[in-house]
């Protein structure tokens, strides 16, 4: 509360992220800045520019805090999920989508991915593992940003890795589909669903408004919206 933060790519203006949180849990930011990326949002916290950075994923906040000695971070009770966002219209992938994270949630597949990929990972750890391809399969082009560290990365030679990834190949090997990873800024993940660029995004499921044309698969993972603050 009074405090100046960052956030980035919010399908919102600041002015409107700002009323949102003052009227949904009675935090009255002294400003917002709106950045592209979560990198951004943590240099502005380091040069004294904002006081928090936000962001819907207390895994990227921590990841940031443990690769960064001058970072710390605030974890806030407020519950976010994440989840694949696709074109509304889509109704046939959003229900193939569902049916293999529901099976991977029952084999045990998505809780050993998260103990892999997000819990306690570093930068060392974060590697790339390409899939073999399916000969004859139809293919999913997956828009990734690379900046929600550790659930999607792309490395300097832009392989993409995290946990996003890891869970994405697991899902095509359930589908029978080659998954092709498409690097998407986050502020251009909405139109290039929409453009059939991609055929999904993974999108986190906050409490903010998506468009009607968006729909979402069913949370594959839970979290909590944090901030990364300087110590």
């Amino acid at each position: 509360d009074g405090k100046n933060v960052a956030v980035n790519s919010v399908p919102l203006s600041a002015e409107e992220f700002a009323a949102f949180y003052k009227n949904s849990h009675g935090l009255d930011f002294a400003s917002v800045k709106i950045t592209p990326s979560v990198m951004e949002s943590t240099m502005m916290v380091q040069n004294g520019q904002v006081d928090a950075a936000i962001t819907p994923v207390a895994a990227t906040a921590e990841y940031f805090a443990r690769e960064n000695k001058d970072l710390g971070t605030v974890t806030s009770d407020i519950q976010t999920d994440v989840a694949i966002a696709l074109d509304a219209k889509n109704t046939a992938l959003q229900q193939e989508l569902n049916g293999a994270i529901q099976t991977l949630k029952d084999n045990g597949t998505i809780d050993k991915l998260v103990a892999e990929w997000i819990d306690d990972v570093s930068a060392d750890s974060l590697k790339a593992e390409p899939a073999e391809k399916i000969e004859g399969a139809d293919t999913l082009y997956i828009g990734i940003s690379g900046d929600v560290v550790p659930l999607d990365y792309v490395s300097a030679d832009g392989s993409p890795a995290g946990f996003n990834v890891a869970l994405m190949t697991e899902i095509g090997k359930l589908l029978n589909k080659n998954i092709e990873f498409v690097v998407v800024s986050t502020d251009a993940k909405f139109s290039s669903i929409l453009s059939g660029k991609i055929d999904a995004f993974f999108w986190h499921v906050s409490i903010l408004p998506l468009p009607e044309t968006i729909a979402v698969t069913d949370s594959y993972y839970s979290t909590y919206i944090s901030a990364i603050v300087k110590k």
